[in-house]
């Protein structure tokens, strides 16, 4: 499931300029849906990244959620930098 994660975030620019947002979320929803990764990071980046793609698909309730549980991660983990990239403060 993790490096599935690590798939799915990493392939965010090309589901987003690809025109396959729909699909990259889909895969990041089932990812974040099949349990808690050891990379606390990981799962705050995957959620960012699931956000960003909500929120270019329109689904904006969605959207909101996932990136304010990443912002609360983040913060958590004392990353501000990434934090501050998380659209749900």
């Amino acid at each position: 499931m993790e490096r599935g994660l690590h798939l799915a975030t990493a392939l965010w620019l090309f589901w987003d300029y690809g025109g396959h947002r729909r699909e990259g979320l889909s895969w990041l929803e089932r990812l974040l849906a099949a349990g808690e990764p050891t990379d606390a990071h990981l799962r705050a980046e995957a959620l960012q990244e699931a956000g960003f793609l909500a929120w270019q698909l329109g689904a904006y309730e969605l959207s909101i959620e996932h990136q304010r549980e990443s912002l609360t991660v983040f913060r958590e983990l004392g990353d501000v930098r990434s934090a501050s990239r998380c659209s749900g403060s």
